[in-house]
C-alpha cells in the first residue's frame, strides 16, 4: 500500500474515535485519538521524505502498544481529575447514626427521632410500628427525612 493510503486509513480510524469518544465521552478512545495521530503523523513525515511506508502489522502493533500505554497510563489520573465525588452535605453524616425515636414511626408511614442531638422526620419500610423510646439507626437520608431501621 503506498503512503497516501495509509494517511487516509489512519486519518479515518482517527475520526472514528474521536466520533466514538464524543458519544461515549468516558475517556476511552480518546488514547486511540492520540495513537491515530501519531501514525497518520508518521505517515505524513514518510510521504513527505519519500520514504516506504512501514509494513501494516508493523503500524498496527505501533497504534496497539501506544494506545495500551497511554490508556493504562494516562486514563486513571485523567479519571481522578474528571470525576468527582459528589459533596457530602452534614446531613449525610447522619446515615449509620443511632437515635431515639421521640414520637412513634408508624408502618409505612413517619415519624420523629432524634440524632446526633437533633429532631428529624423520618420514615420506615417496618411493617411493625417504632415506638417511642425504642432505638433507630438510619439507613438513608431522603430530602429532609430520615429512613430508619429498628437498631439491634
Amino acid at each position: 500500500m503506498s503512503v497516501g493510503l495509509w494517511i487516509v486509513i489512519w486519518m479515518a480510524v482517527l475520526v472514528a474515535a474521536i466520533v466514538a469518544e464524543v458519544i461515549s465521552n468516558a475517556f476511552l478512545s480518546i488514547w486511540f485519538i492520540a495513537s491515530a495521530l501519531v501514525l497518520t503523523a508518521l505517515n505524513v513525515i514518510f510521504y513527505y521524505a519519500g520514504i516506504a511506508p512501514l509494513m501494516w502489522y508493523w503500524q498496527l502493533l505501533i497504534f496497539l502498544i501506544l494506545s495500551t500505554i497511554l490508556l493504562f497510563s494516562f486514563r486513571p489520573v485523567v479519571m481522578k481529575k474528571v470525576i468527582r465525588k459528589a459533596p457530602r452535605t452534614n446531613a449525610d453524616r447522619n446515615i449509620g447514626e443511632t437515635g431515639i425515636v421521640i414520637k412513634t414511626v408508624e408502618p409505612h408511614g413517619h415519624g420523629l427521632v432524634k440524632v446526633s442531638g437533633q429532631e428529624w422526620t423520618a420514615f420506615s419500610d417496618s411493617e411493625i410500628p417504632l415506638e417511642t423510646g425504642s432505638r433507630v439507626k438510619v439507613t438513608a437520608i431522603h430530602g429532609v427525612r430520615l429512613k430508619v431501621e429498628k437498631s439491634e
